[in-house]
């Protein structure tokens, strides 16, 4: 791609790039690189709905502002187009979030349409559809046939958010079971994706928390003159499904699909952020717990992860008392496996005045001791 004389423009229905498997910050990093290093403009919130005829002259809105933001404008003169339009002379895109919505036209030299095809499911006559038309699909893509055996992956496969990603993997890894019941250990989902010099991996599934290292840093760099390697984990239930590496080395993509097949288990989330990439990657189960007998659980130790935690069940910010009605919250957001007596029992004894409340000071030597 030659900046100097192409400018692109991304027009986009949602607020961001990839939303079923990247989160706003992860986006933003490829947005702020595409925009600061190669001029790429962002129109977020609308969606193309035809092309703009060469027919077609006269006073519209467009898009226009900030590269990162662009905005409807008010009407401008547009007149005819040069002859060197014969197909079209850009796009009509439509707000997909206003109560009335605006529609733009957004000059253009060439269109890249890059909106999903609508499924065509009627070669399978037999199989349940959703609302949409597509094939109605589990969590490992397998279809309403009565046989079990039949799957459908892809644009024509209902898509909840993840399904495109992690169901994909489900259904190749069920449909190589074997007679004897043992799913092939090598089945790990794997997408890449290379724009100019940046460039992704993603293994397994983008389920559950979404934990990031080195994104943070990326993001501060902003006068890189290249891409930055960081990393995302996605954590479900304590596990790691998924992996999501930008620019990484062939050792460290071999390394991620090993820990997404070994699927690790990990104490907290916020212990995965502060350890480096390599840590994790060259030791899957660096963070696993320890077995521990029965009715003994893991729980957070570190006093300032306490204090955050504490803090998010406060009254008001600051105030540094919570209710006692929110003890058995607080205790299981930081690890306790109690039921309702026990967690009754450890609150008469933090609030032995019965006030009603119970202070940061008061249960923070309760939890530690």
């Amino acid at each position: 791609m030659n900046t100097e004389e192409l400018h692109v423009t991304v027009v986009m229905p949602t607020p961001h790039f990839l939303p079923h498997m990247l989160t706003a910050e992860m986006s933003s990093y490829y947005e702020r690189q595409l925009s600061q290093r190669y001029g790429v403009r962002f129109g977020r919130g609308f969606a193309p709905t035809s092309l703009w005829p060469t027919t077609s002259s006269g006073s519209f809105r467009s898009l226009d502002g900030p590269a990162l933001q662009l905005s409807a404008t008010l009407p401008r003169s547009f007149p005819p187009p040069p002859k060197q339009f014969e197909t079209c002379r850009g796009i009509v895109a439509s707000s997909v979030d206003s109560d009335e919505p605006v529609t733009v036209n957004i000059p253009a030299r060439f269109v890249v349409n890059c909106t999903p095809p609508t499924p065509s499911s009627s070669a399978f006559p037999t199989l349940d559809v959703d609302a949409s038309g597509c094939i109605a699909v589990d969590d490992s893509c397998r279809t309403s046939d009565p046989s079990g055996s039949v799957f459908a992956i892809g644009k024509v496969a209902t898509s909840n958010g993840t399904t495109n990603y992690k169901a994909q993997a489900s259904a190749v890894a069920a449909s190589l079971t074997t007679e004897a019941g043992q799913t092939s250990a090598g089945a790990v989902p794997h997408r890449s994706s290379t724009v100019l010099d940046l460039g992704f991996n993603f293994y397994g599934s983008s389920d559950g928390d979404t934990v990031t290292i080195g994104l943070t840093e990326a993001l501060k760099d902003e006068k890189a003159a290249g891409p930055s390697t960081w990393a995302a984990f996605y954590v479900k239930d304590g596990t790691i499904v998924g992996v999501f590496l930008e620019s990484a080395t062939d050792d460290m993509r071999a390394k991620a699909e090993n820990l997404v097949r070994e699927r690790p288990q990990v104490l907290s989330n916020k212990k995965l952020a502060k350890v480096s990439i390599d840590e994790i990657l060259s030791d899957p189960h660096l963070l696993t717990p320890p077995p521990l007998p029965m009715g003994e659980f893991h729980a957070e130790t570190d006093a300032d992860q306490i204090e955050a935690c504490f803090a998010t069940f406060e009254q008001e910010a600051g105030c540094g008392t919570i209710k006692v009605e929110l003890v058995g919250d607080l205790m299981r957001a930081l690890g306790a496996d109690w039921d309702e007596e026990e967690i009754a029992d450890a609150s008469r004894a933090m609030d032995d005045r019965k006030t009603g409340f119970i202070t940061f000071q008061v249960f923070s030597d309760w939890w530690t001791n």
